[in-house]
């Protein structure tokens, strides 16, 4: 493709560094990770998320629920 071609392309062009897919599995930040489930646990998700999952049923954490 021509300068001209790219840029009247409405398709972004994105080059990923191949390097990153070592750490495509890998949790770079445990506790953080951690500390944002019990979070979600504990408070949920905004309503607009399972209005648009079409749930309807919130869950909420209980006394015997613990976050991995």
């Amino acid at each position: 493709m021509t300068i001209e071609e790219l840029n009247a392309s409405n398709i972004p062009i994105i080059v990923f560094d191949k390097k990153l897919e070592q750490l495509r599995d890998k949790s770079l930040f445990p506790e953080k990770l951690a500390k944002a489930n019990e979070i979600l646990l504990s408070v949920g998700m905004p309503k607009e998320y399972y209005e648009s999952n079409g749930t309807s049923a919130v869950r909420s954490a209980g006394a015997n629920d613990t976050v991995e």
